[in-house]
């Protein structure tokens, strides 16, 4: 026999024992390949997911802190005008004399007779 031959022989004898012929090795590859990058695909966009949501987590975390804050600092200040408003007291002014009985001129109490001093004469 010649090589030709037997290389014919050998390749009817090979195709027979495969059924599914010569193309089923690369297409099996291929296809766990594909399962394997879907795998992956699904792992990542559930990384994303997860990451997107503790990230909303973490902004509605920073909303409510900022309210909090907001909300205790007006409490502080408005405190605060209170007890500067309680500090302030309201002085009234005493009941006084009806004008009328009173001498608007006279602004000091009266000692006596007006002297002069001593050693000068008024004319």
């Amino acid at each position: 026999m010649t090589t030709a031959q037997k290389l014919s022989t050998t390749s009817r004898r090979t195709r027979k024992k495969r059924p599914y012929g010569s193309s089923t090795k690369p297409k099996i590859r291929s296809d766990l390949l594909l399962d394997k990058t879907q795998a992956r695909l699904e792992d990542v966009q559930r990384e994303i997911d997860g990451a997107q949501a503790e990230a909303q987590g973490r902004r509605n975390l920073d909303r409510s802190e900022h309210l909090a804050l907001r909300n205790t600092l007006e409490f502080v200040r408005e405190q605060e005008a209170r007890e500067r408003d309680d500090k302030i007291l309201m002085h009234r002014p005493r009941h006084a004399e009806p004008l009328d009985n009173v001498d608007t001129h006279q602004t000091r109490a009266c000692r006596g007779p007006a002297t002069a001093p001593e050693g000068r004469a008024d004319s």
